[in-house]
């Protein structure tokens, strides 16, 4: 072996040997159902980029799953692909567009489509290198894209199936409309931003009423109070005459609960084509719908001399005119949740649109049924109620997006007599009317419409294909929790509407990674971690560890990386160790039964015993999907147990045999976390065949020695307590001294060497006087610090280090007594305050114990 592990000269070639293996395909063989399957859907990243740390975090935790799984010895899949991602992909693309001087317009739709779909292959290309540079074992043979014309045709089918079955409709609805993007968004597809801006109070006839869109007043129909508003009560259900901005204009006043009578003056204007809430309380009044805002984001005729202004600018010209003629009572600031596109962050206006919709609340019972009937599991199990309570909330869905990137949708209208034919072949005349004037429905999918149905797809589903019939439902779905409400509750819908099950059996929630201080990371900040730069820095398996360790399913990660260097020298350190194994001359020999070698000592008997509760615990970890947990029982048992005590043990009761099993087994458990080196490492070790197969450990009772147990961690006690007593008075490592066993009671030659040979000591029969004790439930020894130490100078220091702590103690005691302090200072302040003082309070009282042994 190399002497130190270099993942560079290693990572690249690992992965070809795995995927031209044929161990990512699994055999799909329906006439043997027997055999226990685990199959995960990868989330497909969007074809528009690269990866970043959440898609790392991401390939993580799944292949953990994927490789644990196959160890068992399951016929594991995981399908990756990527998403066209709709109109994100547009929009990125449009900006690669204009920085060559064109427009989607220059090029034309089936040009621009085509210079897009190459523009996703060779991002594609891009993402599936990375995702093999983060080791994950995915069945490349399987690989899919959302625009894979047999999924497109599906896609289709669903839609088609449900306008048969009365779920899909075109209706005029009020709908989130991007000027920029010239296309409808459904309500997760818009963010809400707090944004300063002006709040404006205007006189309306006898009535003042508050607003922050003064533009829009063109398109008002009616004013609102609340019912019970006292102050308004000789007004509702009266016309009122007011004078605006074109002239006199006579407006009608009602009454509706949904009005806030403390917001502003409790006066609100209704005006039903660009407010949702207006939009609902128009209709239920049968208030008229006045568009005013073209979709272009400029002002329409029916505005007059404001007409073909941008909303801003006429919202300013807005305000002027209402001065002029003195119909502005007050202007004041104000912070409101401005709508902006998801992709292109630009303002969303509400409008007025024919769109196509589905009946959503009808298929969220579908997805409610599955969790209430424990089809679906989902973990963290906090998030479920989040998961139920989006879905009861559900409104009809808005799946037509007016881009040119997406499926296309299945739809043809008459020109004649207005017919809508849906369906999957083009139709050659009118159902209705036999007329051969028809159009096709240029709007494609709402992009979620088809990753909504990416885990049955990508098996080739609904159809009974091999694939779908033996892996379908998928296992697990792996994601962050961010996108459970966006996309998990719609694949839940769409897959037990076209399949009549649950798409998978479990959804696992992992958090997002945030940086040391728990912020967003962003390129802005400066404080992002780019995982293209930590693998070559690192290594792929340290980045992957430190992506896993400190983690809980749900809960942000904090990551940084003196974090990931950490995790390199756990790396590093299996890598000497399996070094140091290899040098002392141990042969391997392969395990037929998976059981460690019989024992004779009492170090052998613990560390058997300790190894054989890792693979219980790792195990059961594992399959409550319990992580970071299994990675860090992994981390301390080799670094502690094995290389720490075991190891140095070996040097004088050698073992090379045991010591190699257990190297073994402990390759076998790290492998999920950290496939690489120790792929490599099982190759120096002379397998033939590769760890990513090899059998999972088994958990054998009979090498359990519990009392042998005990004895030993007897032995560890008192040597940590002679290391702890080198370091506090500094003695040399290369200075053995003397340690005497007090009473009758005989050590026994084992644990007698364990000692001397860990601790540099020797030990001696009889009792000192005036001697430090050191002890534990089996023996009690003595030290004589009079020939080890200047016990003058050492109470003298010891006096002096209590009393600077008093000081320091009585210094944050009276800040802590300060009740202005404790009332006015940050939380967290205070509670690092409590902290130092209980620190301090430890340490002095450490000195106290220590001072009263050297008297």
């Amino acid at each position: 072996m190399e002497k130190a592990y270099n993942p560079k000269q290693y990572e690249d070639e690992i992965y070809k040997k795995w995927e031209n293996s044929g161990h990512f395909t699994p055999k799909c063989d329906p006439k043997k159902l027997v055999k226990e399957r685990f199959t995960i859907p990868l989330p497909p990243p969007n074809a528009n980029g690269s990866l970043h740390l959440g898609h790392a975090s991401m390939l993580a935790y799944q292949d953990i799953m994927i490789r644990w799984h196959r160890m068992m010895g399951h016929e594991t899949l995981w399908i990756p692909g990527t998403d066209h991602a709709g109109i994100q992909t547009q929009v990125v693309f449009e900006r690669e567009l204009e920085k060559n001087g064109k427009t989607r317009d220059d090029l034309g739709r089936e040009e621009f489509y085509k210079q897009c779909f190459q523009f996703c292959m060779n991002n594609k290309s891009t993402i599936t290198g990375q995702i093999r540079k983060m080791g994950s074992s995915c069945d490349w043979t399987r690989e899919r894209f959302t625009l894979n014309e047999d999924m497109v045709e599906e896609v289709q089918k669903t839609f088609v199936q449900m306008y048969e079955d009365g779920l899909a409709y075109r209706g005029e609805r009020i709908i989130n409309w991007c000027v920029r993007c010239g296309t409808a968004l459904s309500d997760i597809e818009v963010l809400h931003k707090d944004t300063p801006t002006k709040f404006y109070t205007i006189q309306y006839g006898p009535l003042q009423l508050s607003t922050v869109r003064p533009e829009t007043k063109f398109g008002d129909t009616a004013v609102a109070v609340h019912p019970d508003d006292q102050r308004y009560q000789k007004y509702i259900d009266k016309k009122i005459d007011i004078e605006t901005v074109l002239g006199v204009a006579t407006i009608k006043v009602i009454a509706d609960k949904r009005v806030d009578p403390e917001f502003g003056t409790g006066v609100v204007k209704i005006t039903p084509a660009h407010d949702p809430l207006d939009f609902e309380i128009g209709r239920d009044h049968d208030c008229e719908i006045k568009q005013v805002i073209n979709f272009d984001g400029t002002m329409n005729e029916k505005t007059g001399r404001f007409s073909g202004m941008k909303v801003q600018e006429a919202r300013k010209e807005v305000v002027k005119e209402l001065k002029k003629r003195g119909l502005l009572v007050k202007e004041e600031d104000y912070v409101s949740p401005l709508s902006i596109c998801e992709r292109c962050k630009n303002p969303i206006e509400p409008l007025i649109s024919k769109q196509w919709f589905i009946k959503t609340p009808k298929l969220a019972k579908l997805a409610i049924a599955a969790v209430k009937n424990r089809d679906l599991k989902i973990i963290p199990e906090d998030f479920t109620k989040m998961y139920l309570r989006r879905l009861e909330e559900q409104k009809d869905w808005n799946i037509s997006r007016q881009i040119w990137w997406g499926p296309s949708m299945p739809v043809w209208y008459c020109n004649d007599c207005n017919e809508i034919m849906v369906q999957m072949n083009e139709p050659k005349s009118c159902a209705k009317c036999q007329s051969n004037n028809l159009r096709k429905e240029k709007d494609t999918f709402d992009t979620w419409f088809s990753s909504g149905q990416w885990p049955y797809t990508i098996l080739g589903g609904p159809k009974a294909t091999k694939d779908f019939k033996y892996f379908y439902p998928t296992s697990v779905l792996e994601t962050g929790w961010d996108i459970l409400l966006i996309w998990v509750t719609r694949m839940v819908m769409l897959g037990c509407y076209r399949t009549g099950k649950s798409p998978f059996h479990t959804v696992y929630l992992h958090g997002l990674i945030t940086d040391r201080e728990g912020k967003k990371m962003s390129k802005s900040k400066g404080n992002g971690i780019d995982p293209l730069e930590m693998i070559p820095k690192y290594g792929t398996d340290a980045l992957r560890l430190s992506m896993i360790i400190g983690t809980q399913p749900g809960q942000n990660l904090k990551l940084y990386e003196e974090k990931i260097a950490n995790n390199r020298n756990f790396v590093n350190k299996l890598w000497n160790v399996a070094r140091f194994v290899l040098s002392e001359g141990a042969l391997h020999t392969m395990s037929t039964n998976d059981e460690l070698l019989p024992n004779e000592t009492l170090a052998e008997k613990w560390i058997t015993s300790k190894t054989t509760r890792l693979i219980s615990e790792v195990t059961t970890d594992l399959e409550n999907y319990r992580f970071s947990q299994a990675a860090e029982k992994i981390y301390e048992f080799l670094w502690h147990d094995f290389a720490d005590w075991y190891i140095e043990i070996s040097k004088f009761q050698p073992n090379h045999q045991l010591t190699l099993e257990i190297l073994e087994t402990v390759l076998k458990l790290s492998h999920p976390f950290i496939p690489f080196v120790t792929e490599q490492i099982w190759h120096e070790f002379g397998h033939r065949d590769m760890l990513m197969i090899a059998d999972w450990p088994r958990y054998n009772r009979r090498n359990q020695y519990p009392d042998e147990m005990e004895a030993f961690e007897q032995l560890q006690n008192i040597i940590i307590q002679l290391r702890d007593l080198r370091a506090t008075y500094k003695i040399s490592y290369s200075k053995t001294f003397p340690i005497y066993v007090l009473g009758n009671k005989k050590m026994n030659a084992e644990g007698k060497q364990i000692i001397e040979r860990l601790a540099r000591v020797t030990i001696e029969q009889g009792e000192q006087k005036g001697t430090k004790r050191l002890l534990n439930s089996m023996y009690e020894f003595t030290v004589d610090l009079s020939d080890l130490i200047d016990v003058v100078a050492e109470k003298q220091k010891a006096e002096k280090e209590i009393q600077e702590l008093e000081q320091y103690i009585a210094s944050i005691k009276k800040k802590l007594e300060n009740e202005s302090f404790v009332a006015h200072a940050p939380e967290q302040v205070v509670k690092q305050e409590r902290e130092k003082l209980a620190t301090a309070e430890e340490k002095r009282n450490a000195k106290q114990q220590e001072l009263e042994e050297l008297n």
